[in-house]
């Protein structure tokens, strides 16, 4: 079977999206695994920090590596970790990719942790693949009333910037700001913006994530 690596550069090549879903029990993950046997398609199946408290991190990679040893290409990311410690620990539990997320520190200091990152899973040598985040989107997953304070066209993430960060930190993808936020909103009209997701798909030189999809 791919490795999830090799499932990214079939859809760059493609030009497709693999969804990702996150799960908070075993049955969520039923629900996940199910639709991707119905549709024949790859699926990455997320778990947030406070998701890994409750369903476990251990008990996650389990649940995944048997519906691999089924002939199914469904892969664990550890979605939103926000400190080298817990990035380590997931990847040594064996998740296929990791998110660190440390888009809220200065710009140097997001560097310099997501390569740490970077570089454990490198020396670990288990093919796990690192995303890093450059800009804001929000961390809730609740309904807001309005758009958080500060959520506008100038603080999505530069095509420039975005670049310097991806040759930095040498992740395998990256996740912008491009109109895209966290959570569920009641009044604001929240939209992508095209041409800047354009402008940094040429930039960088990695496939790109979209957050905050739902």
């Amino acid at each position: 079977m791919k490795t999830l690596r090799e499932y990214l550069a079939w859809a760059e090549e493609k030009q497709v999206a693999l969804g990702h879903f996150n799960i908070s029990d075993s049955e969520g993950f039923k629900a996940v695994v199910e639709a991707a046997q119905i549709l024949k398609v790859p699926t990455i199946v997320g778990i947030s920090e406070g998701e890994r408290e409750f369903l476990g991190l251990k008990e996650a990679v389990a649940l995944v590596k048997t519906a691999r040893e089924n002939g199914l290409p469904i892969f664990l990311n550890a979605d939103h970790t926000y400190s080298v410690e817990k990035s380590r620990t997931a990847i040594d539990a064996g998740v296929d990719s990791i998110i660190i997320d440390e888009a809220d520190k200065p710009y140097e200091e997001n560097v310099r942790l997501t390569k740490e990152v970077v570089n454990y899973a490198r020396a670990k040598g288990a093919g796990t693949v690192v995303e890093g985040e450059l800009g804001f989107i929000g961390q809730s997953s609740k309904i807001m009333d309005k758009l958080p304070e500060g959520v506008s066209e100038k603080t999505q993430t530069d095509p420039q910037e975005a670049a310097k960060f991806v040759q930095e930190t040498g992740v395998d993808l990256f996740a912008p700001s491009v109109g895209n936020i966290h959570g569920m909103i009641k009044t604001g009209n929240p939209k992508l913006n095209i041409e800047r997701i354009k402008s940094i798909k040429k930039a960088v030189t990695v496939p790109l994530v979209l957050h905050g999809g739902s």
